[in-house]
């Protein structure tokens, strides 16, 4: 039997950057975004960025959500037109990575992390 869970997805604002770093700081998640060695001040930095649409081109032209079930925000999902990154296509076309979810909150109490592909 499938459960039905309550899903929506909503922008990012700067009170998520809390929450964004604490995921972001767990190991599986810093190794999936190369960001082992960043310190927390700089990875707060950098999602403060994200949420005034400041920064690279990357950060101004990717759009992010929090992803909420039942109420409760449990990751983080992005997109992105690849118009923007013509010089990354052709590694993006191998990945076929169209999302990244990052379910922090599993019934199990487990962190993991799920791509959809």
């Amino acid at each position: 039997m499938l459960s039905r869970f309550d899903i929506s997805f909503r922008p990012i604002v700067t009170s998520d950057v809390a929450n964004l770093v604490r995921w972001q700081e767990e190991s599986e998640v810093a190794v999936w975004w190369g960001d082992t060695d960043k310190t927390h001040d700089e990875l707060t930095e950098k999602w403060m960025r994200r949420t005034g649409a400041l920064g690279s081109d990357y950060d101004r032209n990717t759009d992010r959500y929090i992803i909420v079930v039942d109420g409760h925000d449990i990751g983080h999902v992005q997109s992105y037109a690849l118009r923007h990154y013509r010089n990354t296509l052709l590694r993006l076309a191998f990945r076929m990575l169209v999302v990244s979810i990052f379910l922090l909150a599993k019934p199990s109490g487990e962190i993991g992390v799920l791509e959809l592909r």
